[in-house]
C-alpha cells in the first residue's frame, strides 16, 4: 500500500483515487444479528457504561485500566419488517439463564 505524503492528510485514496472524506466518524461497539422472519441483517447498538473509580476499587482493577462495560439489549426490533425478538449472546445455549437479564427489566 502506498504511503499518504503531502502532510499525512491525503486529499485521494491512493488505491482507487476517491477524495477520502475530511470528517472523521467515532466507531461504537455493536452487536449484529439475522433476523428469522425476513433473514435480513440488522445492528444493534451495545450498551455501554464508563467503568468508575468506584468499580476498579470495588473489583480490584489495576487503576490505570479505563475503558466501559458493555452489554447487549434484551429486546431487538428488526429495521426492516419491524419484528421483534428476545436475545442471548452467542455462546449461551438456548434455556440456560442470561446473566444480564433481571426481573425488573
Amino acid at each position: 500500500m502506498e504511503e499518504h505524503k503531502a502532510g499525512g492528510k491525503p486529499s485521494k485514496c491512493p488505491t482507487c483515487g476517491v477524495c477520502l472524506a475530511k470528517e472523521i466518524v467515532e466507531l461504537a461497539p455493536a452487536y449484529m444479528w439475522d433476523c428469522p422472519n425476513c433473514g435480513r441483517e440488522n445492528f444493534q447498538r451495545s450498551i455501554t457504561t464508563a467503568i468508575t473509580d468506584e468499580d476498579r476499587v470495588e473489583m480490584d482493577l489495576d487503576p490505570c485500566e479505563t475503558g466501559c462495560w458493555q452489554s447487549y439489549p434484551n429486546i431487538v426490533i428488526c429495521r426492516h419488517c419491524d419484528s421483534q425478538y428476545t436475545t442471548r449472546h452467542v455462546g449461551v445455549e438456548e434455556g440456560e439463564q442470561n446473566d444480564d437479564i433481571t426481573e425488573d427489566e
